[in-house]
């Protein structure tokens, strides 16, 4: 398993299966296809993009094979698709009425799946202040001082 991710994060995500790392701080999207090369010979068979960026996707829709498929978080930006590789888009809501069955039986498991470690909760910071520490989280987000969190408010805080 090839991460695309800031150096830092690697231990961190070893414990998940990384086996190699790409620190995309020192290679940008469009040397990304390079930097694979020099790590495996074997085709990407699938490209899991969390990023789902433009870049991003062309990036690793660049890296599939005939026959590889990628994986997107937000809707489809590629351009110039190529009959032989296929991508699906992903979300996590089981609201809309074609997931509901799926959504039923993943909530009665969800307990036993995070309890065995199947499903790992992202880590995160919480911010203080109610919805004031809003602000300085995204103060943090545009100055590119968070990595591998998620920040969350708790707006019930506010004075």
């Amino acid at each position: 398993i090839i991460v695309y991710a800031s150096a830092h994060q690697f231990p961190y995500l070893k414990t998940f299966g990384a086996t190699d790392l790409i620190d995309r701080k020192a290679v940008p999207f469009s040397d990304l296809d390079t930097a694979v090369k020099k790590v495996t010979s074997s085709p990407i068979d699938v490209v899991y993009d969390t990023i789902s960026l433009v870049d991003s996707q062309a990036a690793g829709y660049k890296l599939l094979p005939n026959g590889g498929k990628m994986v997107i978080t937000v809707e489809d930006e590629i351009k110039d698709k190529v009959e032989g590789k296929e991508y699906v888009h992903v979300f996590g809501n089981v609201h809309p009425e074609d997931h509901k069955e799926f959504g039923v039986k993943l909530f009665s498991k969800l307990p036993k799946l995070l309890e065995d470690g199947i499903i790992v909760p992202n880590k995160v910071e919480d911010l203080p202040g109610g919805l004031d520490g809003i602000v300085e989280g995204l103060r943090r987000l545009k100055n590119n001082e968070v990595s591998g969190i998620k920040l969350v408010s708790h707006p019930d805080e506010t004075a």
